[in-house]
């Protein structure tokens, strides 16, 4: 009879493991990068493209090749992400000069691009790294007002006869002035310190 001796269990990686460990990294999720990319565009006063964004994924590095014994394996990739962006000032100049060309510029003008609230979409894509885009935006416009005149002929006068005054303006449908604090009853006598607000008739 014999006694003594030892007991050794090997973990060894098979090719099947080596596939499991690629599955597994290559189907990430992007969300969370494309809500990266998204939120840096936004912070460099771009609009983000969503139709542009794609994901390469890199070579997949093991730690260890199929028959080796090991305890444990490590598995890394790099991808690259990449996603569009339009400057929001530029865009918003372009919509700007598009809706004046439908308004008599003497009288009208445009008070809200809609850039807020504009659609971007790609409708083909061009030379690469370029893109034809479709821009969906509701633009507001009105009578063309004078502003700095506005402050200047309200400055130092009662709300009625503020907003009597006021009100005469071309395309003009209603006028609402506050004062603040609540014991002020007249607008300040200098210009600058007046803030006009002008908002579309539908809302």
């Amino acid at each position: 009879a014999m006694s003594g001796g030892t007991t050794k269990i090997a973990k060894v990686l098979t090719e099947d493991d080596i596939a499991n460990l690629r599955a597994k990294i290559t189907g990430s999720n992007t969300d969370d990068q494309k809500a990266a990319l998204e939120k840096l565009l936004k912070d460099e006063g771009s609009i983000a493209i969503a139709d542009t964004f794609s994901a390469t994924q890199g070579e997949v590095v093991l730690s260890a090749k199929a028959g080796d014994e090991v305890a444990d394996v490590t598995a890394t990739m790099g991808d690259t992400f990449t996603m569009a962006g339009v400057q929001e000032s530029a865009l918003e100049e372009l919509i700007k000069a598009e809706g004046i060309k439908k308004l008599d510029e003497e009288k009208e003008e445009v008070y809200d691009s809609g850039i807020k609230k504009a659609r971007l979409k790609v409708s083909k894509p061009g030379k690469p790294g370029e893109y034809l885009l479709a821009v969906s935006s509701t633009v507001v416009s009105g009578p063309k007002i004078d502003q700095d005149k506005i402050k200047r002929d309200m400055a130092g006068k009662k709300r009625s006869q503020a907003e009597t005054e006021i009100g005469e303006w071309p395309g003009v449908q209603s006028v609402t002035v506050e004062y603040s604090p609540f014991w002020v009853s007249k607008a300040p006598s200098k210009p600058e310190r007046i803030t006009i607000t002008i908002e579309s008739a539908d809302g």
